[in-house]
This record gives structure tokens, sequence and C-alpha cells, in this order.
């Protein structure tokens, strides 16, 4: 079980979007009706996968780009 502050409503389901936590950082795969009809499968869990590293990344980018004085290829 999750025990993270703030990642959980009243009824102790995840709060997200898309599978992307509410708190910067976490992440959820799996869940039903998370991303499409289907997750909450197996099958669904690689998509959802692919979807959550591509919002990693995303983030990771963009990050980078606004840290002034950072060594990019340090990061």
């Amino acid at each position: 079980m999750v025990k993270v502050p703030g990642a959980l409503d009243e009824a102790g389901q995840p709060m997200h979007e898309d599978g992307v936590g509410t708190i910067p950082g976490l992440y959820f795969a799996g869940l039903d009706f998370a991303l499409t009809r289907k997750s909450g499968t197996i099958p669904a869990v690689a998509e959802e996968a692919h979807h959550l590293v591509a919002h990693i990344v995303k983030r990771r980018v963009d990050s980078r780009s606004r840290t002034p004085g950072v060594d990019r290829e340090v990061m």
C-alpha cells in the first residue's frame, strides 16, 4: 500500500491523472480505467508504462532546461 501523504484520496484510491500521481515523481500503472478502458489488465500495463516513461523523460528534459548553471552532461 502507498503511504505517501497526499497520494491517496479519502477512500484510499490513488490521486492521479492518466497514471501520473498528484505528488511529483509518483506514478501508477495497472489501475482500473487509469488511461484506457483496458487499464487494469496485464496487457495494458505495458502501454501505460510507455506513457509514464514518456512523461518522466519529458519532465526530466524540461527540468534540465530550467536549471541555470547545471552541467547538462551530468544530469
